[in-house]
């Protein structure tokens, strides 16, 4: 009986060689590893911000213009690494912000979840999601708008 497998190519034993392995570029490496730091900072901040408030509530009502004012705030600090990505790489694609969005989300649910000891609520963390996906998209396609403008002249 032959176990022995066989490949026509032996592994690549450099970390460039093995990126390119699995179709990845240095470039696009480093792009990712940056953005998931980056991210994951952005959003703890977030969480840790969010469990303060939450734990100290205040009775002063948000009126319309504060609240705008605080989604334009929330847009802007959570958004800006995917707009100055798709800015800057024009192989940049939402395929690659959404992966790297989900994965820092989840990351730092998990990073709340061993500092806390408390199971996250799966209701909790998805709806509090959507407002960070939002912004993920709407920077993106801000960052990605200057690129479609050069294809098109």
């Amino acid at each position: 009986m032959n176990n022995e497998f066989s490949t026509e190519e032996p592994l690549p034993r450099s970390l460039a060689g093995r990126l390119a392995a699995i179709g990845l570029s240095p470039k696009k490496a480093v792009e990712y590893l940056a953005l998931f730091v980056v991210l994951t900072g952005i959003y703890y901040f977030y969480f840790v911000r969010d469990a303060r408030e939450n734990a100290c509530p205040t009775d002063d009502p948000i009126t319309f213009a504060q609240l705008g004012v605080l989604i334009l705030k929330f847009l802007f600090f959570t958004s800006w690494p995917f707009a100055l990505v798709a800015f800057w790489d024009a192989e940049w694609t939402s395929k690659d912000a959404g992966y790297l969005f989900l994965a820092a989300y989840l990351f730092t649910n998990f990073l709340w979840y061993l500092k806390t000891g408390c199971a996250p609520c799966i209701f909790a963390a998805s709806f509090r999601i959507v407002p960070y996906c939002f912004c993920a998209l709407v920077a993106h396609s801000l960052g990605a708008a200057w690129h479609r403008k050069e294809k098109e002249i």
